[in-house]
């Protein structure tokens, strides 16, 4: 049995020590919401809460290398993870320079500078944001990493099973990284799917359990 758990643990281990945390799988794609579809099931969390130490010392701060110091900042919390990150929409309302969306990660602001229509609608557990930026004439959604400087204004590339629309906002990120999209007034839910390698990884695991198991149990 010792022996199962050792090669299940080099299994694990060597899946988390080459895997990028940040990889995202493609996702299945399902219209939902309107006459005749599923009910939509993807929501993110929301926690909103007083955010200790996001000041507007802490605005002026992270903007005064583009508007100086004198700015004055008025903000609103959309959301914040179970860890504490929180996101929202911030304006600078003296000069009227600054209308964009932050994140504020361990006592400090780590984003954003693009302005709207850019904006971050969500964020989850998993250290992921989804939102909106600008394309073309209208804008489209993307997720991004939340927590590094400025990632969470870079969006990650994703793909899809089926053919997807191009979707104009991600409203939601679910904590199995699960999307709910638009594509102007249709909602669809955006379900993460394992890769095949992920689906083996499991299988061979269980395996190596059902066998250690049946070698560590007595005859009587």
């Amino acid at each position: 049995m010792r022996t199962a758990y050792l090669l299940v643990g080099l299994l694990i281990g060597s899946a988390t020590l080459f895997g990028n945390p940040i990889t995202l799988y493609p996702y299945q794609v399902v219209a939902c919401g309107g006459t005749g579809q599923p009910a939509c099931t993807v929501h993110g969390i929301t926690n909103v809460q007083p955010v200790p130490g996001l000041t507007k010392a802490e605005f002026k701060s992270f903007f005064s290398s583009i508007v100086g110091a004198t700015e004055t900042y008025v903000w609103t919390v959309r959301a914040a993870s179970r860890s504490g990150v929180a996101i929202g929409s911030v304006d600078g309302i003296l000069f009227g320079t600054i209308h964009t969306s932050f994140v504020f990660d361990a006592g400090k602001l780590v984003c954003c500078t693009d302005d709207r229509p850019f904006g971050l609608a969500n964020i989850n557990d998993n250290g992921l944001v989804v939102g909106h930026i600008p394309f073309g004439v209208e804008n489209q959604g993307f997720v991004a990493d939340c927590c590094g400087f400025l990632t969470a204004q870079s969006p990650l590339g994703i793909s899809f099973t089926t053919k997807a629309p191009l979707f104009t906002a991600f409203s939601a990120i679910d904590d199995n990284n699960n999307i709910s999209a638009f594509y102007f007034s249709q909602q669809y839910d955006l379900f993460e799917s394992p890769e095949p390698s992920s689906i083996l990884l499991f299988a061979v695991v269980a395996a190596v359990v059902a066998v250690g198991a049946r070698s560590g149990r007595k005859e009587y």
